[in-house]
Parts: structure tokens; C-alpha cells; sequence
């Protein structure tokens, strides 16, 4: 048996369907413009043959008739390929005139005459044309009669008109014809093309893959494509079967799994709006797996309602696909008022071309995340200790305030409050304690504060409180936060109980007031901060409006940070020293004091420029580079040979400097690099430091008391430091205070201070010297009272390098 190809009998099938309408086709075409000439000439003869009727009656009423010009009307007629011949036949049916040439008397009745008797009896009878047709219409006859208006010619009775459309359809069914058989070569044209395409895309996949699965199912010999697709088809019913089975079997295990998950799971039917929940979802709820409603309601009716629209929103916006995937956090509600925080997800896994059928998807538990993540929140703009808002957060609501009063052109402010020496209680109390003031100062801020002021803690002591809503006009507004400060100041001043004992701060507070010109909340921060600082150098406590003066300070300040460590390594910072006499007027030492000299500004203060080095942490390189050069010039002085009664050599530590964990070390290798006698080294270090970690200082002191270094408390009796320290502390020296040398004369407390400083010194065993001498009454207070070292422009200011050394060796060279 042949092989039965579907390249081959499809477009056998094809090309034999064309065939056969293409020959219907063109048989219906051939009686459509057959009919539609015959039609159509008919009414054209017609049209002549009216044209005729009235045209010859006039021509034969001529005596004698125009023959010639008739048959000259008959010729044009003729042309015009309508008739082929055109006779004028009287009452007796004798041809009368012929198209051609005059026609001999005949009858009608002759056989060789074309007239039909019957046809001009019935036109006698009706007065009407009559037509005789053959041959399928293509050849016939017309009669007409004539008009009675001819009467001088009574013998003409009518006009016979022969004509012939045979010709004509010949041309015209050829025409059609050849446009059949165009027709038909372009479709056998297609047929060819869809063989092609048949043997590309379906024989020859069929082939491949009857080869690829040949282990699978084989065909049957000598039945082509054929067989093989009828092989495919009853595979793949068969692999239908298997799959449905199989997915059945998948479906069990997806319940199993479902039901084990430890997550909420849904299983949506879109076209039956049912709805799966596995029984963690049921146990997430508090409720009983059976009590579930098996539709969307199982869920929705759990949502929280403030969340339950935005959370179906995003599901419809998921299923119309507006968004990748459906994912949204939201709170449940549960039957025992419970509230949950749930992450929902879900995903459509069958469409139906692009209409959705089903989607899964989970809850997951998130309430023990989400309070986390509310705690860390919280945290981020709250401060720990206090539980107020933190620095972030006053600047964040800063901004928003800010914004609002530009637009409603309205007056806030910010103040900026800082305890003073508020690091102090720390030293004395602890940590602990001081933590817990700071809570006391955070809460009395809140009491004092209305609903729409906001107080937060900035670092360490220093708070912040904003206000808003003081109105359109800048002075009323002043007015009133000055105020407000006012209040908030008296109440911190109050005293707080701690162990048992009292406790008193007062308060430095810096103001900024909003909105200006292009303000930021780092701006109006930064202004209140400049302000309050600004109030801190000026004495602390009291309440200190920002004006731009201030920031030019804080301007020129900055300049003069990064001008230090320039001037340092230019040698425009010079060490200049300041003798120390006996009351024998020999000089026993000197005091290593720092001179800056800057082109532009002139000598420069060190009470301007040292507390700025302090503040930014320069001090420790300065402190050093200070250091090394008093012990270089020491180490000159030594080879040159120093009196006998020179034994001290006094250098100023900062807290900063002192307090690094290297301190000890590096001070050691400086006197060892330098290689000065460590015995006339002296460390002059305030009260400040002798308080903060006791134990750590009190280590340090000894270490470098070891090797030999000398230790002073300069401006003794001005700090904070306790009496029992002394006695632990291993110091050389106490420096009695200018302040209270000043005031010898004028005040008897402070002569009653100096000569308790000297008497304690004497009981401890501590040297004494004091600092300012300027007069001969103070020198000869001191000197009756004990003090027999000073230091003060009594005796020399503070001297150049070249100066003082002519002093310090003048007895060499007198004795020289």
C-alpha cells in the first residue's frame, strides 16, 4: 500500500476543491454576462429602434420617397454592430426597402424573405414591438410598427430588424475564460506553496519527533503522517490521562503540605470563589479549622478596618495586573480581640489565556517582627535614658515646623538648654545617679511644656525644647519665649534629692527663632547652639538670644582651629617663661607659658586660643609639642649649668592630654628623647582632673612621681575637689589662685582661704606657692602667713627664650 503523505493529500484535497469551484465559478460567470449582454442590447435596440420609428416616417412622406437617405439611417444603425439587417415592410408584408438595395415586391410568406407572419399579425393585433429570438437569445428579430403619422405612404406598415449578438458573446466568454483559468493557475500556485509549508511545518516535525520517540509508540508501516498523528493523538490522550491522574496525586500532597506548613496558606478557585485554608491559618486565628468559611470571607473578615481597604485594593490591583505580585502587611483582628500583624503574599498559577483561574498564597506571623521593628523605630527618635525625643527626631519635626510657619507666616522658636557643670554630679555620684536626674530634668521640661512643644534630650546634659505658634509679630514672640525660658529655667533650678542630700544646677539656655530667609532645621539647630555656647563663655546661667555676631565668633573660631596647627609648624607659637622667686628674690624655677603671633590678628590670647584647642582635641598635640620643647630648653640650660637653688621646671597638662591612655609613656620617652634631669620637671594639672577616676589618676601620678617627675594642682581652691584626695593624691605642690591674691586687701575671706591653703600645705607636707603676686603688701601677706615662693609681675612677666636665660645665668656672669 502507498504511503498516504499529508504533503500529498491535502493539497490533492485542495487542489481538487479549487478545481471544482473554479468550474462553477466560471459556468455562473458565462450565464451572468451572457444575460447581461443580451439584456443590455435589447434595451439599446430598443433605444434605435424608437429613433427609427419616428425618424423614417418623415424621410418616406417625400414624393418620391429618399430611398437612398433611408437606407443611409439604416447603415448608420448598422454600424453601431446592433443589427445586421433592417427591412421597411408594407401592409401586405412585400419588403418595401432593404438595408442594402431596393427590395423586389415579395411576400412575407416567401421562404426567402426573414419575415415572421405570425410576428406581424400579433404587432397588427397589439400595436406593439414584438421580438422573435434564437439561439439562446444570441440571433433574433424585431418588429416595430410604424407611426400613423405618415399617411401620404399608407402602403408602409412596419420595421424588421435582424440582429446577431453571436460575435460579441464569442469575444466576451473568451475574455472570461481566460480570466478562469488565471484564477486558477494563481490558486494551483497556492496549493504548491502550502505543500511547501506542509512539508516544512508539519511532515517534517511529525518525522522527527515519530524518530525521537521511536522506544514510545511506532507507527504502523506504509501509513504516513497520518498514522503517526493518529499515534500522537492516542499518546497524548493517554499522557492526558497520566497527567490528570498525576496531578491528582499532586493535589493530595499539596493538602498535606498545606496542612503542615507552619505559615497560613490559601488556595483561591476564581471560577468558583472557593477558598483552601490549611488548619495553621485556622490555629493563627484562634478558631476551631471547621468554623472556617471556604471563601474569601475567611480572611476578609479578620482584616483590621483600618487596614482592610488598602489591603484589598492592592489584591485587586495584583488581579488586574498592576502589580508583579500581591504582597502586603497588614493587622488581623481575631475572634478573642487579639491583635495580629500578618505579612500576606500570593501568586495566580493557572490562567486561562489572560483570564486568571487560581492563586495561592501565605500568611506569615509578623507581629513579634513588627513590634521589634516599632521598638527600633521608637529608639531611633527617642532618647533611651530620658524617653524623650532624641536629636534626630527634634530636627525632623523641626523641618515640618518650619515649613508650616512659612506658610502661615508665624513666629516658633527652638531653645537649647545645658546644665552647668552638670559633669560634676558624674564625678561625684557616679554615672548611675546622673542618669537618673536626667531623667528628673526631662520630666520637670514635660510638665512645663503644653501639648504643642516638644522636648528632647541632644547629648549628655543638654536639651532642647521647640515652640511653636508664637504669632505673626517678632517682638510678641520674643516676648513670650523669653517667657517660656524663664519658666523652664526656674524649674530646673529647683533642687533635686539625691541620696539623701540636695542637689542645685542652674541652666544656660540658647535661643533661635524661625522662620528667616532660606532656614533649615540644621540652621536654626546650629544657631540656638551658638547662642547657648556663646552664653557659656560668657558666664552660664542665663538665657541668650542668637544674633549674627555669634556666628561670626564661631566663625572666627574655626578659622582659628585650622590656623594652630599652621602656626605650630611655622614657629609662630613660641614657649616664653615666667620666672618663680623666693622670698630671698632667687629665682627657684619658672612656669613654661605658650605666646601665639599671627601676621594678621597680632598676639593672640592663650585664654582665647587655648580653650578652643581644647574643645577641638588640639590640645594633645599642643600639650606635647610644648612639652618637648620646655624639656629641649631644659636640657640647653643644663648643659650650660643651672644654679643650684633652680629646681623646678613647671610644664601645664590639659585634662584632655592627661587623661590618654598613653600619657605616662609618652611623657617619659619625651624627657628620655630630650635627655633632661626628670627630677626638675613639674606637671601643673587643675582640680578637675584629680576628681575623674581617682584611681586611674592617682596610678598615673605615682608612676611618673616614680621616675622622678614632679607634680602641682594649679589654682588651687577654685574647683571642686575634695579635701580626703589630698592626702591620697602623690603631689609635690599646691599654686594658691590669683583670684584670691587679688583680693588680700579688699577681702578678709579670701586672706582667711590663703592662710587655710598654707596651713593645710604645711600639715600635708606640700609645698605652697602663690600665683599674681603684683605687689610688695601681697608678697609680705604670703611671706607672714608661710608662703615663701611666688610667682607674679611683682617679680617678671612672662619672658622670651633669650631673656629669660640672661636672668636665670646672671650670677654666672657676674661671678665670671
Amino acid at each position: 500500500m502507498r504511503r498516504l503523505s499529508l504533503s500529498i493529500i491535502i493539497p490533492a484535497l485542495l487542489l481538487l476543491i479549487l478545481t471544482g469551484a473554479q468550474i462553477l465559478m466560471t459556468f455562473e460567470s458565462l450565464s451572468h454576462r451572457q444575460y447581461q449582454l443580451i439584456d443590455g442590447s435589447q434595451r439599446h435596440m430598443l433605444e434605435v429602434a424608437e429613433q427609427l420609428q419616428h425618424i423614417l416616417p418623415v424621410l418616406l412622406r417625400q414624393q418620391p420617397p429618399n430611398t437612398k437617405l433611408v437606407q443611409h439611417v439604416f447603415h448608420l444603425a448598422i454600424a453601431k454592430q446592433l443589427f445586421n439587417d433592417i427591412f421597411i415592410i408594407d401592409s401586405d408584408q412585400h419588403v418595401l426597402i432593404h438595408s442594402n438595395v431596393l427590395a423586389p415586391s415579395a411576400r412575407a410568406s416567401d421562404a426567402s424573405l426573414p419575415i415572421d407572419p405570425d410576428a406581424v399579425m400579433q404587432m397588427q393585433k397589439t400595436g406593439q414591438y414584438q421580438w422573435r429570438q434564437f439561439n439562446h437569445q444570441l440571433t433574433g428579430s424585431l418588429y416595430i410598427p410604424l407611426t400613423a403619422s405618415y399617411k401620404q405612404s399608407p402602403t408602409a406598415e412596419l420595421l424588421l430588424l435582424q440582429y446577431n449578438l453571436r460575435p460579441s458573446w464569442m469575444s466576451l466568454r473568451v475574455e472570461i475564460l481566460k480570466k478562469a483559468l488565471w484564477q486558477w493557475l494563481i490558486g494551483v500556485a497556492s496549493v504548491f506553496l502550502i505543500y511547501l509549508l506542509i512539508r516544512r511545518w508539519l511532515v517534517r516535525p511529525l518525522r522527527a519527533f515519530s524518530v525521537i520517540n521511536t522506544e514510545t509508540y511506532r507507527a504502523p508501516k506504509g501509513r504516513g503522517e497520518i498514522a503517526e498523528l493518529s499515534q500522537i493523538f492516542t499518546n497524548l490522550t493517554h499522557a492526558l490521562h497520566h497527567s490528570r491522574s498525576k496531578a491528582h496525586q499532586d493535589e493530595k500532597r499539596w493538602l498535606f503540605a498545606m496542612d503542615g506548613a507552619t505559615n497560613g496558606i490559601f488556595d483561591w478557585d476564581f471560577a468558583t470563589n472557593k477558598v483552601i485554608y490549611n488548619r495553621q491559618w485556622a490555629a493563627m486565628l484562634g478558631i476551631e479549622y471547621e468554623d472556617l468559611e471556604a471563601n474569601l470571607s475567611g480572611w476578609q473578615q479578620y482584616i483590621h478596618p483600618d487596614d482592610r481597604d488598602e489591603t484589598l485594593n492592592e489584591l485587586r490591583f495584583y488581579i488586574q495586573g498592576q502589580r508583579p505580585i500581591f504582597e502586603c502587611v497588614h493587622r488581623l483582628v481575631c475572634p478573642s480581640n487579639e491583635i495580629l500583624w500578618v505579612a500576606a503574599r500570593g501568586m495566580i498559577v493557572e490562567y486561562d489565556e489572560e483570564v486568571p483561574l487560581r492563586m495561592i498564597g501565605s500568611f506569615s506571623n509578623v507581629t513579634e517582627f513588627r513590634q521589634t521593628q516599632d521598638q527600633l523605630r521608637y529608639r531611633s527618635s527617642y532618647d533611651e535614658t530620658t524617653e524623650v525625643a532624641n536629636r534626630s527626631k527634634l530636627l525632623q519635626e523641626l523641618d515640618l515646623a518650619i515649613e508650616s510657619h512659612s506658610k502661615s507666616k508665624s513666629y516658633g522658636g527652638l531653645l537649647y538648654f545645658d546644665i552647668d557643670d552638670f559633669k560634676n554630679v558624674n564625678d561625684l555620684f557616679g554615672h548611675h545617679i546622673g542618669d537618673i536626674i536626667l531623667k528628673k530634668v526631662a520630666q520637670r521640661l514635660q510638665k512645663s511644656c503644653h501639648y504643642k512643644q516638644l522636648v528632647a534630650r541632644i547629648s549628655g546634659d543638654e536639651f532642647a525644647i521647640l515652640v511653636t505658634e508664637l504669632g505673626p509679630h517678632r517682638q510678641e514672640a520674643v516676648r513670650q519665649i523669653l517667657m517660656l525660658a524663664h519658666q523652664f529655667r526656674a524649674g530646673l533650678c529647683r533642687s533635686f534629692l539625691v541620696r539623701g542630700s540636695e542637689v542645685n544646677f542652674t541652666a544656660t539656655i540658647g535661643i533661635a527663632l524661625f522662620p528667616h530667609q532660606s532656614d533649615s532645621a540644621y540652621e536654626i539647630f546650629r544657631q540656638a547652639d551658638i547662642a547657648l555656647y556663646h552664653g557659656k563663655e560668657t558666664g552660664r546661667s542665663g538665657v541668650h538670644f542668637f544674633i549674627k555676631e555669634m556666628a561670626n565668633k564661631v566663625h572666627k573660631r574655626h578659622e582659628l582651629q585650622l590656623l594652630m596647627p599652621k602656626a605650630m609648624a611655622n614657629n609662630d607659637m613660641v614657649l616664653y617663661y615666667q620666672p618663680r622667686f623666693n622670698d630671698q628674690y632667687q629665682m627657684v624655677g619658672a612656669e613654661t607659658l605658650l605666646r601665639w603671633f599671627d601676621e594678621q590678628q597680632g598676639w593672640l590670647s592663650p585664654g582665647y586660643f587655648i580653650p578652643i584647642a581644647e574643645e577641638s582635641g588640639f590640645i594633645v598635640t599642643l600639650g606635647e609639642w610644648v612639652m618637648r620643647g620646655a624639656c629641649r630648653a631644659l636640657k640647653k640650660w643644663q648643659d650650660r649649668g643651672l644654679p643650684d637653688y633652680f629646681t623646678t621646671f613647671s610644664v601645664n597638662v590639659s585634662p584632655k592630654q592627661f587623661h590618654r591612655s598613653r600619657f605616662v609613656q609618652d611623657t617619659i620617652d619625651i624627657i628620655r628623647e630630650e635627655g633632661c634631669d626628670p627630677r626638675l620637671i613639674e606637671l601643673e594639672i587643675t582640680e578637675g582632673v584629680l576628681v575623674t577616676n581617682v584611681e586611674e589618676t592617682i596610678q598615673k601620678l605615682q608612676q611618673l612621681r616614680d621616675y622622678g617627675v614632679r607634680f602641682s594642682v594649679d589654682d588651687f581652691g577654685t574647683g571642686y575637689s575634695s579635701l580626703a584626695y589630698l592626702t591620697k593624691l602623690p603631689i609635690n605642690c599646691l599654686k594658691i589662685d590669683k583670684s584670691f591674691v587679688d583680693e588680700v586687701v579688699s577681702s578678709g575671706s579670701s586672706g582667711a582661704i590663703i592662710t587655710t591653703i598654707i596651713a593645710m600645705s604645711e600639715n600635708l607636707g606640700l609645698e605652697v606657692i602663690a600665683e599674681g603676686v603684683e605687689t610688695s603688701f601681697q608678697m609680705q601677706f604670703l611671706k607672714y602667713r608661710g608662703c615663701h615662693v611666688y610667682q607674679g609681675f611683682l617679680f617678671s612677666e612672662a619672658l622670651e627664650p633669650e631673656i629669660f636665660e640672661n636672668l636665670l645665668f646672671q650670677d654666672q656672669r657676674l661671678r665670671t
